[in-house]
């Protein structure tokens, strides 16, 4: 037969493994994990049934595979050389299997793609250690054997065995927290080592099929607040971060019900959530039960509860509907951002979901560009042979999906598209599907919409399709007109900023142009440096009848200004409040009237661009923003414009966290482009200094980064 997924060694005349019993003893000290694997096999029926299976791996050690039943060893191979993306297939002969059953003995590495264990001074409590877990896409294999694709699911059971001082969770039901017992760990390791002094068992069962990648764990000192009948907030046991969380996702329940209107029952219990360390590679990850989440989602403002409005959607997008493989990634996650939008828009607001839904426009965009030599991976429905899912990763299944399915709700209308929708989920809850599954479920439960909607261009088609639509709203707007008005010179007012939060002000940056050229621009600061201070200030003093523009107050204006001046004497912060006062001056008599105020004196030339964000930076403190997705999206226009100033909150903000979408992107504009040798030793000396804080995915990731462009 034939491979069922480009990423696995999962063949079609394989048996399929339908439960997994684990025995895991983790050992901080050498950060692996001794550990047995009990899998149960439905065989596939004759003729096309053979007697063997392979099982994919990355980087375990096997010791045994038996037979549980007669304890008989099983003969097994692993594939040689390791596949690059794939690992090495660990193919069991199964012809003197008699159980339908496979026990494999084996040990993790401590380079294991999935696993990033924390010594304790990379801890907020400094005292103990700290593991967790990253499986999407491809890394469950790097924990045990598997059929590590989305088209196998599985049930499993878990046995953790952790030092005493440590506490587990994970993304299943906790069946209790207890002495280890002989005999227990299979052939994990010895009984002296599993029942030694100091030791304790965590078990767990997950009893709703789910494919592997949704397997997660982690072990640490870690407490919890309850936040609603369903959910509880865990995160490390230090009372600031556990409080701020909990205050963070109050309204999680809300979500959930809102949820359960539009999509149906949540089908998976509790909807617990984990906020990791900072080091955590993504925003979030959907695990059933028990989402894992990064501490830079937490904002002070529950603007960070639309990250879990994404993974709750999830529940049913994703986890209950799973795509068959990562060539139909886009069934995940375009479904998921569109429902995460509805949650939100019925909890927060349209207003709210128009941002949403604005910033992703922008992002999807800026995805055409960064895959435009590439074009493969701007379809829904991809071709990912011989490709790390890794490394492709954007937001084009998640923006261009979520295009997709707002075009036809706005084609069929509303509450026909939530009928759709309902009923395609009970249609194919706990299965893996593919795109065509999905079309062929469209046309058939929406007689002719192939006659008013492209779908073959949607689907299969580069780029944006042109019936896609950038969303159309007043703040919408509002934002993007403030934002082509900046290259003009004009900063928006504090007034018309004032109940701005991190939304307005990411998808204000986003609007942004990277660069703009000098003619575009209409002050100059230059110009000015060979001016005094003070007299500069007096002079255009003296040819303005200066007045607050928020009070109305001259004398007012002009200490203020003059009183910043004079106790700046450094030359950044000189360039900055010097740009800073010809705004507000521009800003009290408008850009027409100032063009020809300054024409007049003769000396009107223009600002560099790296001036014109650092006034902007001046006025705001966007680089100092406590909103990473406000501080990294300025911190990337400042290194497009060669604002070399901002090196060092670049670095800090690469060394303080790991989330791959801020590392992407910082990355990615040093290195890039011509004449950034300064800025490609900056980022590789800031790389080997921060790479072994991040998780093993998100190195793997810059590496690619620097690889392309060093």
């Amino acid at each position: 037969m034939a491979p069922i997924d480009p990423h696995s060694f999962t063949d079609s005349s394989h048996p399929l493994t339908t439960h997994i019993s684990l025995s895991l003893y983790l050992d901080f000290s050498s950060s692996t994990i001794h550990a047995s694997a009990l899998l149960s096999l439905l065989p596939t029926p004759p003729p096309h049934s053979t007697a063997v299976i392979s099982l994919d791996t990355r980087s375990l050690s096997i010791s045994s595979v038996t037979d549980p039943l007669t304890n008989s060893p099983l003969p097994f191979s692993l594939s040689s050389p390791s596949d690059p993306i794939k690992g090495q297939s660990l193919t069991v002969s199964l012809s003197n299997n008699t159980s339908n059953k496979i026990l494999i003995a084996f040990t993790t590495s401590p380079s294991s793609s999935a696993l990033q264990w924390l010594s304790p001074p990379q801890t907020l409590s400094k005292s103990l250690p700290f593991v967790y877990t990253q499986c999407q896409s491809i890394h469950a294999r790097s924990i045990f054997p598997c059929q590590d694709t989305p088209a196998a699911r599985v049930c499993y059971s878990a046995r953790l065995n952790v030092p005493r001082q440590l506490s587990a969770v994970m993304a299943a039901r906790h069946v209790e927290r207890r002495p280890p017992t002989a005999g227990e760990a299979a052939a994990a390791c010895d009984d002296a080592l599993w029942c030694a002094e100091g030791r304790v068992v965590e078990e767990f069962v997950m009893e709703q099929p789910v494919p592997p990648y949704l397997f997660a764990f982690a072990v640490g000192e870690i407490g919890w607040r309850e936040v609603g009948p369903r959910t509880r907030v865990y995160a490390e046991a230090v009372p600031a971060v556990l409080d701020a969380a909990a205050r963070e996702f109050a309204g999680t329940e809300d979500m959930i019900r809102v949820g359960e209107s539009l999509f149906g029952v949540y089908e998976w219990e509790r909807f617990d959530l984990l906020v990791l360390p900072p080091s955590f590679p993504y925003g979030g990850m959907e695990n059933p039960r028990m989402v894992f989440l990064t501490p830079t989602v937490i904002k002070g403002d529950a603007s960070g509860a639309q990250v879990v409005a994404h993974e709750l959607a999830h529940s049913w997008t994703g986890n209950l509907i799973t795509n068959k493989t990562n060539d139909h990634f886009w069934l995940n996650e375009g479904f998921t951002t569109y429902a995460e939008r509805r949650i939100v828009e019925a909890v927060q607001g349209e207003d709210i979901a128009a941002l949403n839904i604005g910033i992703g426009w922008r992002g999807l965009v800026e995805e055409m560009d960064r895959f435009k030599d590439n074009m493969e991976f701007t379809k829904l429905k991809t071709n990912q042979e011989g490709v790390d899912p890794d490394d492709v990763y954007s937001q084009v299944p998640y923006e261009k999906g979520f295009q997709f399915l707002w075009r036809i709700e706005r084609q069929i209308g509303r509450p026909a598209f939530d009928e759709f929708l309902k009923k395609y989920i009970a249609t194919f809850k706990f299965q893996s599907i593919d795109t065509d599954m999905f079309l062929n479920f469209l046309k058939a439960n929406v007689p002719g919409i192939e006659n008013e909607i492209d779908l073959q261009v949607w689907t299969e088609g580069t780029g944006i399709p042109s019936d896609a639509m950038e969303p159309v709203s007043n703040i919408y707007s509002k934002i993007v007109s403030l934002s082509n008005e900046f290259k003009l010179g004009r900063m928006p007012r504090e007034d018309e900023v004032a109940d701005w939060q991190g939304q307005e002000w990411e998808l204000y940056l986003e609007n942004l142009p990277k660069s703009v050229e000098a003619s575009q621009v209409t002050f100059s600061v230059s110009s000015l440096l060979s001016v005094t201070l003070l007299s500069t200030v007096g002079l255009l003093g003296s040819f303005f009848p200066l007045r607050d523009p928020w009070t109305g107050s001259r004398a007012k204006a002009t200490v203020n200004i003059s009183f910043r001046c004079i106790m700046v004497g450094f030359k950044l912060a000189w360039i900055r409040i010097l740009v800073d006062f010809l705004f507000l001056i521009q800003n009290i008599y408008g850009l027409a009237d100032c063009k020809e105020r300054f024409a007049n004196l003769g000396f009107l030339l223009h600002v560099s661009y790296d001036m014109q964000l650092s006034a902007l930076d001046a006025r705001y403190r966007l680089a100092e923003s406590k909103d990473y997705e406000v501080k990294v999206a300025f911190l990337q226009l400042a290194i497009t414009a060669r604002c070399r100033d901002y090196h060092s909150e670049v670095e800090k903000t690469l060394k303080e966290v790991g989330r791959m979408k801020y590392l992407r992107p910082l990355y990615t504009a040093l290195v890039q482009g011509i004449g950034k040798e300064e800025e490609k030793v900056f980022a590789k000396r800031v790389f080997s200094e921060a790479r072994d804080s991040y998780h093993p995915i998100a190195q793997g990731v810059v590496e690619s980064i620097l690889a392309k462009h060093l």
